[in-house]
């Protein structure tokens, strides 16, 4: 029995391991790939945060956390944990040993 109008979110991290018949077409029609953060998200998201931040911040904000070495999640986290303290978040990050390109 099919119902119209409905959605399902399957996620994994281990695409290749599932059984090709669970993701078939007919069955997941669509495919998306989240991968982790790059500047032009770390951006919008300490804007998010902390709205009266300067472009020189962001700048340097941004190029602490390279791209692709954090999730979004990973990143809604820490700024979450210091929400209150953009100081505090930063010296966060750079505490992290994040990897530098």
């Amino acid at each position: 029995m099919s119902s119209d109008a409905q959605l399902v979110f399957m996620t994994t991290n281990h695409k290749h391991l599932l059984d090709p018949a669970l993701i078939r077409p007919g069955r997941v029609d669509v495919q998306e790939y989240f991968g982790n953060a790059v500047s032009e998200q770390v951006i919008q998201m300490l804007k998010h945060f902390f709205p009266d931040v300067t472009e020189e911040t962001c700048s340097l904000f941004s190029s602490l956390v390279p791209d692709n070495s954090l999730s979004m999640a990973e990143l809604q986290g820490m700024f979450l944990l210091h929400k209150d303290n953009l100081e505090s978040l930063i010296d966060a990050v750079r505490d992290c040993d994040l990897p530098q390109i």
